[in-house]
């Protein structure tokens, strides 16, 4: 019985140090939004939110809909869920510029540290804009 949990405590340093090495080469420099890819190929925009508490409700509740348990979920006109408008900032567009600023609380209230990121935009529309970005939606910035 011991040596099973050794196993795991083995286990769960090699994905920490693991984890924390990703996070140390995700945090240096610059990155771009790439977004997700839709089934055509186009890259749907990356929602900027005030928490990641906003973006799991917009989650769930979208799912929810997808799951065709509409009922269950307050929609605006359009159909969308209500709460995919109450914690977005904005939707930033495929090729976006963004910066990694101080950690906030409110980007890993509720996720794993580094599954959300507090960016500041730095160009486009919303340049100037600070809020929290899933890490999946980012890419490092090549420069020349």
């Amino acid at each position: 019985m011991k040596r099973d949990s050794s196993i795991w405590q083995t286990l769960g340093v090699a994905f920490t140090a693991a984890f924390l090495a990703g996070e140390v080469a995700l945090a240096q420099g610059d990155f771009v939004v790439e977004g997700m890819k839709q089934h055509d190929g186009e890259r749907r925009d990356a929602g900027l939110w005030e928490s990641d508490v906003g973006a799991k409700v917009c989650e769930i509740d979208s799912l929810t809909l997808l799951y065709g348990q509409a009922a269950q979920v307050e929609r605006d006109a359009s159909g969308e869920p209500v709460s995919c408008g109450k914690g977005g900032i904005t939707k930033l567009a495929h090729g976006t510029r963004v910066q990694e600023i101080t950690p906030s609380d409110s980007c890993n209230t509720r996720h794993p540290p580094g599954t959300y990121r507090r960016v500041r935009v730095l160009d486009g529309p919303h340049a100037g804009k600070v809020g929290c970005i899933i890490s999946s939606a980012l890419a490092s910035e090549s420069r020349p």
